[in-house]
């Protein structure tokens, strides 16, 4: 919420200017803290993530679910012809330039180039939008003292939106426009990484990064199966396909757990974790699972409710290492506002209902929803008697509106075990006296 307030008063501010401006949001958005192009995590010999970076002592690179920032369209004579029109500035940055908490304003076509030479700060933006994501292993006979073991060419950047002009779709996608081919060529084309490798060329601190070879002892696969979404009060698995694919037995030890996380990437609380060690016999297929149940991650869950499946895994014969990980959100359910009408006369009671379906296997109990309206209603709480699984939660009430023109009706309910379920509704207050 601060991102997109800043976003937005910057937004205000341009246009003012008469500078033409957009909101941006950037989803899976890399913060490289040593502008190496690359988003590096760190495991010891036991396959245990660091929580540092133990080459930046400054601190680690991270990985956003979103970040969002600002593009202005303006002239830039400073650069060389073609490089004018949108721009990115951030009145939110990361990471400092020229010492101070700026970033921007960066052509998009730089970026895009991977024209790190250029004003201003395109390294950065070049690491937020297309990073390379990077796992090495402690190894005492590596020059870096620890071997690159994977490598994620496409995780960073996932789609990059703005808002559809003179459209608004405030319960759908409808209104959202794809602008990720403006920062960045078609993810597994030869001129995304002809051009990401421009970047690495003219950076000192990525070369290092980039010129350690891929493993090439692998010759097991693996496969985390990635997870969209779930509906709160679901179970959900981590699952992890082995193929073998040597002619001998293959000896694995793997670690699978889930954690809940923030949206900068953070690790919020541990839900569950496993270990284990198995064989996989030749040119044949395993699958490891762990399941975890909704009373392991219900009383877990931080804002957005944003969770992380990792696996990490090590073949004993060939030490080939493997790890990954996946970002899913939990889901709840929206609040139902119905009314007789979206259109309602001023100063004159209204019918309100609030309906939802209780998604938990457990009873709600404490149940209270909260009806609010700016310059509408005043805030109304209602309280409701506790509620069974998969019962329906309904409440009718009366509002009374104060204000002509389009408002917006805000509904939030919670109770001991389930929190911020919201709903909003847009309403036209007409005066009969107009």
């Amino acid at each position: 919420r601060a991102l997109a307030a800043d976003a937005l008063t910057s937004l205000l501010v341009c246009r003012a200017l008469g500078i033409p401006s957009r909101v941006v949001s950037n989803l899976v958005s890399a913060h490289d803290t040593n502008a190496s192009l690359s988003i590096d995590k760190y495991y010891d010999t036991n396959d245990e993530e660091l929580d540092f970076d133990p080459t930046n002592p400054t601190g680690e690179d991270s990985i956003w679910n979103y970040h969002v920032w600002n593009d202005v369209y303006m002239a830039r004579p400073d650069l060389p012809t073609g490089y004018g029109g949108w721009q990115a500035i951030d009145a939110t940055p990361q990471e400092t330039s020229d010492g101070v908490y700026q970033c921007g304003p960066t052509s998009l076509e730089a970026i895009k180039q991977g024209k790190v030479g250029f004003n201003y700060d395109v390294a950065f933006m070049v690491a937020s939008v297309n990073a390379d994501l990077m796992r090495w292993k402690e190894d005492p006979n590596a020059p870096m003292g620890y071997a690159r073991i994977y490598c994620n060419k496409y995780h960073i950047g996932r789609m990059i939106l703005t808002k559809k002009p003179f459209l608004f779709d405030p319960n759908g996608d409808k209104d959202r426009e794809d602008i990720t081919l403006e920062y960045k060529a078609k993810e597994g084309t030869e001129f995304e990484r002809v051009s990401l490798m421009n970047a690495v060329r003219g950076l000192k601190s990525a070369q290092s990064f980039f010129s350690v070879p891929e493993n090439i002892k692998a010759d097991v696969d693996f496969d985390l199966v990635d997870l969209d979404k779930i509906k709160i009060g679901e179970d959900y698995e981590i699952v992890v396909n082995i193929n073998n694919k040597s002619d001998e037995v293959r000896h694995i030890r793997a670690v699978l757990s889930s954690s809940s996380v923030f949206y900068t990437g953070v690790k919020a609380k541990l839900i569950k974790k496993a270990e284990g060690s198995f064989s996989v016999p030749p040119r044949s297929t395993e699958t490891m699972r762990l399941e975890i149940r909704a009373d392991d991650y219900l009383n877990k869950l931080v804002e957005y409710c944003i969770m992380k499946i990792y696996a990490i895994a090590t073949v004993d014969e060939t030490k080939e290492t493997w790890a990954d990980e996946d970002d899913f959100q939990v889901v709840k359910p929206t609040i139902q506002i119905q009314m007789p009408s979206k259109t309602i006369p001023i100063k004159k009671p209204v019918l309100v209902k609030l309906s939802f379906v209780n998604p938990l296997k457990k009873r709600l109990t404490n149940c209270k929803f909260q009806l609010a309206g700016p310059s509408l209603v005043r805030n109304q709480g209602i309280g409701h008697r506790d509620v069974g699984p998969g019962g329906l939660v309904e409440v009718e009430t009366q509002m009374v509106p104060q204000v002509a023109g389009e408002q917006t009706i805000v509904a939030t309910f919670a109770a001991r075990e389930l929190m911020d379920i919201t709903g909003s509704v847009k309403v036209d207050v007409y005066d009969d006296e107009d």
